[in-house]
């Protein structure tokens, strides 16, 4: 489903406003199909930040997943969630929607669950991508080596090995587990720079380089799913923007302006950029990814 992105990030909002007038068109943004994933529990932003505190009310206190690092913690926190509403999605157990609470009379600061019947055929797996919203996906038929042989060598950066190639043979068959990452680094990245933490640059560098890895999962498994496709353009995007919200608010990174030139240049990612403008369209590629 295509629809103009509607989120409650205000900066998101002006970005956007900004960025149509300069194309001097009204820029469309795909949206997948968004599961409703409240809170846990209430969690005081003063010390935490906005986005951090958003991640940490939705695990229960004292859960294993926090760290000093608050960049971290917002990383790792957002696996323990993914964990969790993979483990739901694939029990067939959902959050309940807000219209059903309203009826049923549960405050919607809470989290509580219903044990409904789930969409057949296949393992599924979520993520949760800030303000209460979580994408639930089915799982590609495809290993993790195939999407890694996809990736144009000048495009593998700090973390390939690590994830599509040492990983591979814990989460191989599971190839979203790519997109488990790339959300750690995106809701790391917002959380540094919400704390506008000038340390770090690293973690979107790392985001960026998803943005490559996990575009090739519908390619080695020939996809047609339009949810991941969704997916996919949405993050991207959201990566896109915390890039350029970043240099303007933290201050810029030479390693990933050279990973973005190199993505948009490199002879030898000819193959993958036209992948990319067939799948994602040649006009939302060049637009977002300047190719």
């Amino acid at each position: 489903m295509i629809l103009l992105i509607k989120v409650s990030i205000l900066q998101f909002i002006v970005f956007l406003l900004l960025f149509n007038t300069a194309i001097g068109q009204e820029f469309i943004v795909p949206q997948p199909k968004w599961t409703d994933y409240p809170p846990l529990r209430e969690v005081n932003s003063q010390s935490l930040g906005r986005v951090l505190a958003d991640i940490e009310s939705h695990m229960p206190a004292g859960h294993i997943y926090r760290d000093a690092d608050k960049i971290t913690w917002g990383h790792e926190t957002s696996h323990g969630i993914a964990s969790n509403i993979r483990g739901s999605a694939n029990s067939g157990r959902l959050n309940l929607f807000p219209k059903l609470r309203e009826t049923l009379n549960i405050p919607s600061a809470f989290n509580y669950e219903l044990i409904i019947p789930v969409q057949r055929g296949g393992r599924k797996n979520g993520f949760y991508v800030l303000q209460n919203q979580a994408v639930i996906i089915n799982e590609p038929n495809t290993h993790i080596r195939n999407v890694a042989k996809l990736v144009p060598r000048s495009l593998r950066g700090g973390v390939y090995q690590l994830y599509l190639v040492s990983q591979a043979g814990s989460w191989g068959d599971t190839p979203l587990y790519i997109c488990d990452e790339w959300i750690g680094y995106t809701n790391g990245s917002e959380v540094r720079l919400d704390l506008k933490i000038s340390s770090r640059q690293e973690t979107l560098q790392y985001a960026l380089e998803f943005c490559v890895y996990s575009s090739c999962i519908p390619w080695a498994s020939k996809s047609n799913d339009p949810q991941l496709k969704a997916f996919l353009m949405w993050n991207t995007y959201r990566c896109m923007w915390l890039w350029e919200e970043s240099k303007d608010q933290i201050g810029p990174s030479e390693r990933q302006n050279v990973y973005l030139e190199t993505m948009r240049t490199s002879q030898d990612a000819n193959t993958w950029r036209q992948m990319i403008r067939d799948y994602y369209g040649q006009e939302w590629t060049k637009i977002v990814l300047g190719f």
